[in-house]
């Protein structure tokens, strides 16, 4: 085993010729070249390394950066909350990092206003479910590691089944769309259908605004008890698509605004290994 631990990677190529194997060359710390054959190689460097900015974000020709006066960070740059002293921060993004951020940003007193855009939905379950113990507990079990009967698996009964309990459970916690997830829901909801976001904190802070609106969603305030918290407004199945001429001002595509002076992209990120040549890469 050749440890490359104060090494930069240049370039892992195939063998010129009929043979098999790769060239591998890395430079040390000297900034000296060597280059190394090797029959395998495995690549091990993570996918999260290469920030995804949206083409809005990045195209010249449509560059709405240049036209906001606030600033613009993707995720991998947060640090620390202090960041949202005195700032109106719109979050793009549904995973769970944009949800931790979300929360971070309200429960910051300083932190003038929260908004979360949001362009298709999600399903909302607490990591801890009970007694500290994490949803997988629950999720793995005797009946989801059994035998299954071909047939069972042909017509998806066991998928089928959990869902209806599933739905019941959620709908004890005040909506059948997710634990006690009034805002940025998705449909329909069914076993194995979608990813579960389990970063949970920042959706009482969603609901409040949809919660305000009904007698049904005051006693789940109530009961939860939300009433003091501060609301994130949710931008549900829409998307970015300008800034207006103030320079502060987002429009959705929907006709709704909202005033920014810090946008943060939580839109994941994209494979690239710049290391590999082109035809190992396809």
């Amino acid at each position: 085993v050749l440890s490359l631990k104060d090494a930069n990677l240049d370039m892992v190529d195939k063998k010129g010729g009929d043979s098999s194997g790769y060239d591998v060359q890395y430079k040390n710390l000297d900034d000296q070249i060597i280059t190394g054959k090797y029959d395998v190689v495995a690549v091990c460097s993570g996918l999260h390394n290469t920030p995804y900015v949206p083409t809005l974000f990045s195209d010249a020709k449509n560059n709405i950066a240049k036209r906001f006066k606030g600033q613009i960070i993707h995720s991998s740059q947060y640090k620390d909350p202090s960041i949202f002293a005195n700032k109106r921060v719109l979050i793009l993004g549904c995973g769970e990092t944009a949800m931790d951020i979300a929360h971070r940003a309200v429960c910051n007193p300083q932190t003038k206003s929260v908004a979360l855009s949001v362009r298709r939905g999600f399903l909302s379950i607490p990591h801890n479910l009970a007694m500290g113990r994490p949803l997988d507990v629950f999720i793995t079990n005797l009946f989801e590691h059994a035998y299954e009967h071909p047939w069972v698996h042909a017509l998806q009964l066991r998928w089928v089944l959990s869902t209806i309990f599933i739905r019941l459970f959620l709908f004890l916690t005040g909506s059948s769309l997710g634990f006690n997830q009034w805002a940025v829901q998705t449909s329909p909801v069914r076993r194995g259908y979608h990813i579960i976001n389990k970063s949970h904190a920042a959706m009482s802070h969603l609901n409040v605004p949809l919660k305000r609106q009904s007698m049904w969603g005051r006693f789940w305030m109530w009961a939860y008890q939300e009433g003091s918290l501060r609301p994130i407004e949710s931008f549900h199945q829409t998307q970015v698509t300008d800034v207006e001429d103030n320079g502060v001002t987002v429009r959705f595509c929907d006709g709704r605004t909202y005033d920014a002076d810090l946008i943060v992209l939580a839109t994941g990120y994209k494979q690239s290994f710049p290391f590999l040549d082109e035809t190992i890469r396809m």
